[in-house]
């Protein structure tokens, strides 16, 4: 008997369920249940996959609208990217913005898995393969709507899409997705797809900001890694940054606390890491980078106090961090790229 090959259950990052929950919620459906801010920006906090495409078609057979993923997808545009969204939205091309999306998709969802395939010279197609065969197909729409969306959102201009294609049967009359998406739209094709003019992967976002996009690809791999990475092969570096993420001041943590909570000696942590080429200081690293980020965006407090709250004395440490994280001075980064996060996090009310 062939043995399956393990694979982890699909899940959704929090940040996509609250950005659903918050759609909904202006549908008329009971508000979001009230989570703590910082755990909606966190990579490692997670909800299950399969439970959030339930939720998605039954809120849409509760509302008696079958294109309910379509108008999630189009209305949540980049919000439940977070950071991801960050780093997407300043890359200096839309190709890097795919790219960005392709390599870090995982912090958002592992519903599915993008590919990108050529037509030819002219024409390219962004495709979404699900990772569970029985994902309900509003999960699909969503995807699908919420790329053209993002796509339009960061070029600023509308973005002529050459077709959308969707593996399901037509739940509703073609027409209204067409209209939807401004796009030719099938059903019944075989695959999920996004097809557009080649070169317009060229063009530039509206916020291209090189420095900051590469400046976040280092921290954005090891949030992956605490992330997706099956358990069997990174079982420490994923439960450090779970507990890094959500179960510990990041000003009190450090290897002999996070040990104690995860039931390990430190010695013991300190080779598990080692063997699995990761660090506790990396982990650490790219944790702090991700909290001060998102205080930064999202405002509000000092930054004496946001850089006491990832273990920095002094204001002075955290700006000298801030810079290697991303190029740029906290208050440089923060003119550049709030209003872009804001909108980028927001839901429109209708």
């Amino acid at each position: 008997m062939a043995v399956r090959p393990w694979s982890p259950a699909p899940s959704v990052s929090v940040s996509y369920e609250r950005s659903l929950k918050a759609y909904l919620h202006t549908r008329g459906l009971p508000a979001p249940r009230a989570d703590p801010d910082d755990a909606c920006a966190c990579p490692a906090a997670r909800v299950d996959g399969r439970a959030f495409g339930d939720e998605l078609a039954h809120s849409g057979h509760v509302l008696g609208d079958v294109t309910t993923g379509l108008s999630f997808g189009l209305r949540v545009g980049g919000a439940g990217f977070g950071l991801l969204g960050v780093a997407a939205a300043t890359a200096p091309t839309l190709r890097d913005s795919v790219r960005q999306l392709q390599r870090f998709e995982s912090l958002t969802s592992t519903l599915g898995h993008m590919t990108v395939r050529p037509h030819g010279h002219h024409l390219v197609s962004l495709c979404w393969q699900p990772a569970d065969p029985d994902t309900p197909p509003a999960v699909a729409e969503a995807i699908l709507a919420g790329w053209v969306s993002f796509g339009r959102y960061l070029l600023d201009e509308r973005v002529d899409v050459v077709g959308v294609g969707f593996a399901h049967r037509a739940p509703a009359s073609v027409s209204a997705y067409e209209a939807a998406l401004q796009s030719p739209v099938r059903f019944g094709v075989g695959l999920n797809s996004v097809t557009l003019a080649a070169n317009l992967l060229d063009a530039k976002p509206r916020f291209a900001e090189p420095t900051i996009s590469e400046a976040l690809d280092d921290w954005l791999d090891r949030c992956t890694l605490g992330v997706a990475t099956p358990p069997q092969r990174q079982p420490t570096a994923r439960r450090v940054a779970q507990v890094l993420a959500g179960r510990m001041a990041l000003a009190q943590a450090n290897e002999e606390s996070v040990a104690t909570v995860m039931q390990l000696s430190r010695r013991t942590l300190q080779r598990r890491l080692t063997e699995e080429g990761s660090s506790f200081r990396a982990l650490l690293d790219a944790a702090r980078a991700q909290h001060a980020i998102v205080g930064v965006l999202r405002g509000g407090v000092s930054l004496s106090q946001l850089g006491a709250e990832i273990g920095f004395d002094e204001q002075s440490s955290l700006c000298r961090a801030f810079r290697r994280w991303t190029g740029f001075a906290p208050l440089a980064v923060k003119s550049r790229l709030q209003p872009m996060y804001s909108e980028l996090r927001s839901v429109p009310m209708t």
